[in-house]
């Protein structure tokens, strides 16, 4: 039988290796490392406390990205969260959402998870055409919320909705006022069916005039001028319409316009676009613009200009001279404000070349002959456009602001 080799004895391990063992030997790379059984109690505590707190600090940096709002939206009162990084813009599709998905949840609830989804794509969806922080001023879609809003702010957006929706008409045939949102009850009564609508109250030169100084106080005056001076639009005639058309676009939306309206950068991109084809410009460029605004008047200025003094103001003066009053109604806007194109040439021209040496010239002609300093220039041209439509607004108003001179 063949003798099998003998297995070798492996070696005592020497006191280094001991030494290694213990402490957890080296790594791949040769590194020593330290074994887990050497390290204390308190040690480890202490790492792990490290640890914790680090992950903590990083989630609370992450928390405190966001921002909590109060959005009021008509009678509902919604709460979102939102990264304080985005734009006004997110906050608006985040609230239409929520809106939607509250309006929803109020129908069918959530239970059924089918049918709040079919309830949500049924609704109609809210449009949000203006955002007002706190103070009541109109936020830029493009602004950062951080910027511009602080945590637990309270917002209030206007909108369009089902009933406010497609107020423009097919045909610009009859006034606009035909197709306005329906009538809002009066808070008293009357002795003549007067009714408190948008329509009635833009279709009456006393009313419309309670209403605009109410818009200057309340910061939205420049959405009421846009709106009459689209209507102006309406009356002109072929030889007039693009000059019309350009001095709208340069009052309230070029850059540097002294009357800015704000609105998407979807819809300024596709004014400019129309603008850009002078030739095809027609009295419809600004219906959609005019949709908005009218809804923004609506659902935001409407409801606080009947809880006002002025409206108060108003109703008693109906209440006492109802002749007088319906004597007053805009039967015809041309007749009404006549478009006095020769002013809105210059108009149009101080504002595409403000740096033009005839521009002081301009301005003086349109100011009595007394010159116009460059500092007052935006003030002097909203009061000029202002007491066009109300002779009772202020010589001076400044923009934006309670200022009045």
């Amino acid at each position: 039988m063949p003798n099998r080799p003998i297995p070798p004895v492996p070696d005592e391990p020497s006191q280094t290796d001991s030494t290694n063992t213990q402490s957890g030997g080296k790594d791949a790379n040769g590194v020593s490392r330290k074994s887990s059984l050497w390290i204390t109690a308190e040690e480890r505590a202490h790492q792990r406390s490290a640890k914790r707190e680090k992950m903590l600090e990083k989630v609370s940096g992450k928390v405190v990205g966001f921002m909590r709002l109060s959005v009021t939206v008509g009678t509902s009162v919604l709460t979102v969260t939102i990264d304080k990084r985005k734009t006004v813009q997110d906050l608006i599709d985040l609230v239409t959402a929520e809106y939607m998905f509250t309006k929803a949840a109020e129908e069918v609830g959530t239970q059924d998870k089918a049918k709040f989804l079919e309830a949500v794509e049924k609704a109609q969806p809210i449009v949000v055409t203006q955002v007002y922080n706190s103070g009541m001023l109109a936020l830029s879609f493009e602004s950062v919320i951080q910027d511009v809003l602080e945590f637990n702010d309270s917002v209030t957006v206007a909108y369009m909705d089902e009933v406010t929706l497609g107020i423009i008409p097919n045909s610009r045939e009859n006034s606009i006022y035909d197709n306005a949102a329906p009538p809002v009850p009066s808070t008293r009564p009357n002795t003549i069916n007067f009714d408190d609508s948008l329509k009635s109250l833009l279709s009456n030169t006393i009313a419309l005039s309670h209403l605009q100084q109410f818009s200057l106080e309340e910061y939205t005056l420049e959405n009421l001028l846009l709106h009459l001076d689209i209507e102006a639009l309406q009356t002109c005639n072929e030889d007039t319409v693009i000059d019309y058309c350009k001095y709208i676009y340069n009052m309230y939306f070029s850059t540097g316009a002294p009357i800015p309206v704000i609105i998407s950068s979807d819809m300024r991109k596709d004014i400019v676009t129309k603008i850009d084809c002078i030739d095809e410009l027609d009295v419809t460029v600004y219906d959609a613009v005019q949709e908005q605004v009218l809804a923004t008047l609506q659902t935001f200025l409407l409801p606080r200009f009947m809880k006002s003094q002025l409206f108060t103001k108003l109703s008693d003066e109906r209440m006492k001279e109802p002749s007088n009053f319906l004597t007053h109604q805009i039967t015809s806007f041309t007749k009404t404000y006549p478009n006095d194109m020769k002013q809105i040439k210059k108009l149009t021209e101080i504002l595409t070349n403000p740096l033009s040496p005839t521009t002081p010239v301009l301005l003086a002609s349109l100011n009595n002959n007394t010159p116009v300093a460059q500092e007052d220039l935006r003030e002097f041209l909203l009061a000029k456009t202002a007491r066009r439509f109300s002779p009772a607004i202020p010589a001076r108003v400044s923009l934006g602001t309670l200022i009045i001179t």
